[in-house]
C-alpha cells in the first residue's frame, strides 16, 4: 500500500513538472506554407486607394512602363511632365498616327509651355484655331529614324509636314528649339523631351487673346 502510494505522489510530480516545462517552451509550430502565409496576411491592395494608386501612377513615368510605353502617343498623354503638350497631341489629326505608326515625338516640358502663359497655350484648344494647332504638333514629329543617341553626322531630319528642319549637335537643337537630352522608347514609336516648342504661334494667340478681353471688358 505504501509503495502504491509513493508511485502516485512520484507520477503527479513528473507530471506537474511536464506540465510547467511546455508552459514555459516556446510553441513548436509547424512552419507555415508560402499559401497558408499569405492568406493570414494582411491585404495591401487593400489599404491603399484605387484613385490614389492610379495618382501616383501618372506622376512616376518609371512605375508606369506598361501605361505609358505602348506609344509616343500614349506616353504624353499619360505623363504628367508632357500633360500640356499631351492634351494639344490628342486634340490634333496626328493623335492616332503617333499611336499606330513610327515617330520621334519632339515634346516640350509643361516648363517649355508654361512661359508662354496659360491663357495663351489654351487657345490651342478653341475649335477656331484647329489649323494652328496641327500645324504646331505637326512640327514636333519626326519622320523615322531619328534618335538623339545617332547624331553623328545628321544635319537635318524631316517632320511629318513634309518639311525639312535643321540639327545642331554641337547646339543640341532641332530646328532651333533646344533639346533635353532625354529620349524614351516605347513600342511604338520614341518620345525626346524639348526643353523649348519648335515655333509656338505665340504672336497669334496673344493677339487672339488681347481681341478675347477686350471685347470682354467693352461688355462690362
Amino acid at each position: 500500500m505504501k509503495k502504491m502510494l509513493i508511485g502516485c505522489c512520484i507520477a503527479l510530480l513528473v507530471a506537474g513538472c511536464n506540465e510547467n516545462n511546455q508552459q514555459q517552451a516556446p510553441s513548436q509550430e509547424a512552419p507555415k506554407s508560402p499559401q497558408e502565409a499569405a492568406a493570414e496576411a494582411p491585404n495591401s491592395s487593400n489599404s491603399i486607394d484605387i484613385k490614389e494608386r492610379e495618382k501616383q501612377l501618372l506622376e512616376n513615368p518609371a512605375i508606369a512602363t506598361v501605361n505609358n510605353h505602348e506609344s509616343a502617343y500614349k506616353l504624353v498623354t499619360t505623363t504628367k511632365e508632357y500633360s500640356r503638350f499631351g492634351v494639344l497631341v490628342s486634340m490634333s489629326k496626328y493623335a492616332k498616327a503617333l499611336h499606330h505608326e513610327q515617330y520621334a515625338l519632339l515634346a516640350p516640358t509643361n516648363f517649355a509651355l508654361d512661359k508662354y502663359g496659360t491663357e495663351v497655350v489654351a487657345l490651342l484648344k478653341d475649335s477656331s484655331n484647329k489649323k494652328i494647332l496641327d500645324e504646331f504638333v505637326a512640327k514636333h514629329i519626326i519622320k523615322a529614324p531619328f534618335s538623339i543617341k545617332k547624331l553623328d553626322g545628321v544635319t537635318e531630319a524631316e517632320n511629318i509636314a513634309g518639311k525639312k528642319v535643321q540639327v545642331s549637335v554641337d547646339k543640341n537643337t532641332i530646328a532651333g528649339a533646344k533639346m533635353s537630352g532625354v529620349e524614351f522608347y516605347t513600342k511604338m514609336g520614341s518620345v525626346i523631351s524639348m526643353d523649348e516648342a519648335i515655333d509656338f504661334p505665340e504672336k497669334t494667340l496673344a493677339a487672339q487673346l488681347e481681341k478675347k478681353n477686350s471685347k470682354e471688358s467693352q461688355k462690362k
